[in-house]
C-alpha cells in the first residue's frame, strides 16, 4: 500500500521493471495450457497451502480442466495426512480429480509384494532363504531421508542384484539371490541398524584416513562425549549442550567423509534415527523470495531428519542472511533430530561466523582439516594402488612428488580428491598403453612413470611440436 495507506493485508508485491512477479495461480495457467499427454503436478497438497491465494489456484485448475479445448491428463499427488484437510477446505477441487490412494509402502506385507513385481521385472528370483532375510530386512527398515517406500524397495533389491552380479558374474538366465547378497544392505542403507559395536569399526576407517592427526583426536573425544549423552537421555536426562558440528579445511581434505563416520557414530550410539546424509551447498537452499527460501530450506531438513545435513562451502551463507535465519529456525525447532555440520575454507568460514555470533552459538565442537604434505599425498596414491593391488615404479614415486608440489598452485587442487582423479587417470593411461600389448601378471600390475597423464605445460608443448 502506499505510504501512510492502510496497514495490515497482504504485503505488496516486488516489482521487477515495473511488473509483478507472476502469481502461483498465473504459473498454474501456464503449466495448464501445454499440450502433451500427460502433466505431473507433484505435492499438489503443499502447492496449495503455500499459495498466498489459494482460492485463485483452485480457480485456475478448475477452470483448465472444464475448458474443451484443454485435452492434458493432469495427475497430481499429495500426502494421505493432507487429503482430509484438501477435502474439507476445497472439496470442489477435489472433485475435479478421480482419487486413487496407492497402498502404504510403509508396510511390510506390502513392501514384499512390491520386491516381487520388481524382482520379476528384472528377472530376479529371490530364494527361499533370502526371501524371509529380505522380509527382516524391509520390516525393520524406516527409511533415511528421501530414500522412502518404493525407491527404498527398488534401491535395496538393486544394491542386492548388484551384490551378486559382483560376486557370481552375470548369467543368462535368472538372477538367484540368496542371503549373501542381502548381508548387512539394510545396516548401509540405514547405520542406526547397526549393533553398538560397530562404532569401533568406524573408528578404525576414521583412523584409517591419512593425515587428520588432531581431527581424529576430536572425533574420540566427541564419541565418548556422545557415549555419556546417549546414557544420559536414555535415563531421562536432557543434554542441553549442542551437539553440531564446524569442519573448517580446504578442498579434499576428508570432512564429508568424517561428518559421514560422526552420523553413523551417532545413529549406532541411538542420537539419530538413521545416520545418512544430506550434503547441499547455500545455492540449493536460496530461493526466488523468502518463502521459496523457506521452503527448500524446509525440504532439505525433512530429507535430511535422523541424520546429518552437511552444508558444504558455509562461508557463502554470509550472502544469503534469510537462509541462515531459516537455518537458526530450523535449529531451534529441529536440532534434536538432525547433526548439522557446516564446512568451508577456514578463512571464509570464521569470518562468516563471526559476523554471525548468533548462529555459531547453536554450534559446538569446530574441527580444523589441515592438508597433506607433499610425501603424504604420494603416500596416499599409494595406498589407492596397493588397495587395487598395483605396484609404483620408484622413477614414478620421484615424479609425483614434482607433480603434486606444481599441482598445489592450480586452483582445482584438492589433496585426497586430486590424487584420487590423479590415480584413476594414470591407471586409465597404463589399460591404454598396454591394449594390444603382450603382457605378464608384472606388467599389468605395474604403474610406471609413462602411465601419469600430461601436465598443462605438456600439452601444450605436444601441440606446438605437431604444428611445425
Amino acid at each position: 500500500p502506499p505510504s501512510g495507506g492502510a496497514s495490515g493485508g497482504a504485503p505488496p508485491k516486488t516489482m521487477v521493471d515495473g511488473v509483478a512477479p507472476p502469481t502461483a495461480a498465473d504459473l498454474m495457467k501456464r503449466v495448464l495450457a501445454q499440450r502433451g499427454p500427460a502433466i505431473l503436478f507433484e505435492r499438489l497438497d503443499a502447492a496449495l497451502f503455500a499459495a498466498s491465494d489459494p482460492a485463485a489456484l483452485v480457480t485456475a485448475v478448475r477452470r483448465a480442466r472444464r475448458d474443451p479445448a484443454v485435452d492434458t491428463a493432469l495427475v497430481a499427488t499429495c500426502e494421505p495426512s493432507a487429503y482430509k484437510r484438501m477435502l474439507a477446505d476445497h472439496p470442489r477441487l477435489v472433485e475435479t480429480f478421480r482419487v486413487y490412494r496407492l497402498p502404504d509402502l510403509s508396510d511390510p506385507e506390502n513392501r514384499m509384494t512390491l520386491l516381487h513385481l520388481l524382482a520379476d521385472e528384472r528377472r530376479v528370483t529371490v530364494g527361499g532363504a533370502a526371501l524371509e532375510a529380505a522380509r527382516a530386512d524391509l520390516g525393520r527398515l524406516r527409511g533415511p531421508g528421501d530414500l522412502v517406500n518404493a525407491r527404498l524397495v527398488e534401491t535395496y533389491l538393486d544394491t542386492a542384484c548388484q551384490r551378486h552380479l559382483e560376486r557370481a558374474g552375470a548369467s543368462r538366465d535368472r538372477l538367484v539371490l540368496d542371503p549373501q547378497d542381502l548381508h548387512g544392505i539394510a545396516e548401509g542403507l540405514e547405520p542406526a541398524l547397526r549393533p553398538p559395536g560397530d562404532i569401533d569399526g568406524y573408528l578404525r576407517q576414521l583412523d584409517a584416513l591419512h593425515g587428520l592427526d588432531e581431527v581424529k583426536r576430536t572425533v574420540h573425544e566427541l564419541v565418548e562425549e556422545a557415549r555419556v549423552a546417549a546414557d544420559r537421555a536414555r535415563y531421562g536426562v536432557t543434554e542441553h549442550r549442542p551437539l553440531h558440528l564446524l569442519l573448517a579445511g580446504p578442498p579434499g581434505t576428508g570432512k564429508s567423509t568424517v561428518a559421514g563416520l560422526v552420523g553413523g557414530i551417532f545413529a549406532a550410539l541411538g542420537l539419530l534415527g538413521s545416520g545418512h546424509v544430506v550434503a547441499c551447498r547455500p545455492a540449493h537452499l536460496t530461493g526466488r523470495d523468502r518463502h521459496d527460501t523457506e521452503s527448500r530450506v524446509r525440504g532439505m531438513v525433512e530429507q535430511a531428519l535422523g541424520g546429518v545435513l552437511l552444508v558444504r562451502d558455509a562461508h557463502l551463507l554470509d550472502r544469503v542472511p534469510e537462509v541462515v535465519a531459516e537455518l537458526r529456525a530450523v535449529l531451534h525447532r529441529e536440532g534434536h533430530r538432525l547433526l548439522v555440520v557446516c564446512a568451508g575454507p577456514p578463512d571464509g568460514l570464521y569470518g562468516f561466523l563471526a559476523a554471525h555470533p548468533e548462529f555459531r552459538e547453536e554450534f559446538g565442537r569446530e574441527l580444523e582439516f589441515e592438508g597433506l604434505g607433499d610425501r603424504e599425498l604420494v603416500r596416499l596414491f599409494q595406498a589407492y594402488a596397493e588397495r587395487d593391488l598395483y605396484m609404483l615404479d620408484e622413477e614414478l614415486r620421484v615424479e609425483l612428488l614434482s607433480r603434486f608440489e606444481q599441482m598445489r598452485g592450480e586452483a582445482s587442487f584438492g589433496y585426497a580428491r586430486t590424487v584420487r582423479e590423479l590415480f584413476d587417470a594414470t591407471v586409465a593411461r597404463q589399460a591404454a598403453r598396454l591394449a594390444g600389448a603382450d603382457v605378464d601378471a608384472s606388467t599389468v600390475a605395474r604403474l610406471t612413470v609413462n602411465d601419469l597423464p600430461e601436465t598443462s605445460l605438456q600439452q601444450m608443448m605436444g601441440g606446438l611440436h605437431e604444428g611445425y
